[in-house]
């Protein structure tokens, strides 16, 4: 019979829910805190540890509300369906996590068949966590830098339909109403005069932030993926970039 020391049991729950929400913060760009992921995870290994001592109730409870909870307490959502897509990914991660390191905790497992943390399997875990971080990492965020989409809007008695690429490291808010902003080339909106364009946008690095002249159509129409979605956001013209990749705007990948 398998002996289980709650103790490892606790900080071996704790690591993986830490390390599974933390990669989804990276792929998917989100902000968060150190604290907010340490909560989260606080919050599952506990729900772990009564699985195990209340059985069935509480594991049905685990697997099937606890990952909406622990996605929940660990970042901050404006939009439903990026947080049911950050619940999907942080599934999956654990998912596949999980695997790998159950595979290694049966390959380092003690003689006594129990079920204990040694040196050893943290520095296997790790590296195999990081090696792992580092596939999704990279394939995912190129799979969402090359979405593409279509957004059409009117704004002033004219009528805008602009091809765009989806960027997820796009967290630029209009300061006043905190709403997500489209970056569109100054050629796609030639029609509009300066003086319509009545709203600032600051973006970019702390030592290469620009001003963007800026304004709010009255919706937008997104379409992506064969769906069609009405969003709010601002607009922000682009006076210098003229092409993106051959688009003619950057949108958020909150709005579609």
């Amino acid at each position: 019979m398998q002996s289980i020391y709650i103790d490892s049991f606790i900080i071996f729950n704790f690591l993986m829910d830490y390390f599974s929400l933390f990669l989804t913060s990276r792929i998917l760009r989100l902000s968060t805190t150190v604290v907010r992921i340490s909560a989260s995870s606080v919050l599952g290994c506990l729900y772990a540890a009564l699985s195990v001592l209340y059985s069935r109730p509480f594991w049905i409870i685990y697997t099937v509300a606890m990952p909406f909870l622990l996605v929940l307490v660990a970042f901050s959502f404006r939009l439903c369906r990026v947080y049911i897509k950050a619940t999907a990914l942080f599934w999956c991660i654990s998912l596949l996590s999980g695997g790998i390191v159950g595979a290694a905790v049966n390959l380092i497992s003690q003689a006594d068949d129990s079920y204990r943390i040694n040196g050893l399997l943290i520095i296997a875990g790790a590296f195999i966590s990081l090696l792992f971080a580092k596939l999704m990492n990279k394939s995912i965020r190129q799979k969402l830098s090359c979405v593409s989409c279509s957004i059409s809007f009117e704004y002033c008695g004219n009528v805008f339909k602009l091809n765009a690429i989806v960027d997820s490291g796009n967290f630029a808010t209009e300061p006043v109403t905190g709403l997500p902003v489209i970056f569109a080339s100054r050629q796609s909106l030639i029609s509009l005069s300066d003086s319509q364009l009545n709203l600032s946008v600051a973006a970019g690095g702390m030592e290469q932030k620009r001003l963007f002249r800026a304004f709010r159509p009255n919706g937008i129409v997104c379409f992506s993926a064969g769906k069609k979605r009405l969003n709010d956001a601002v607009i922000a013209v682009d006076d210098i970039s003229t092409d993106y990749n051959g688009a003619d705007a950057i949108v958020p990948l909150s709005i579609i």
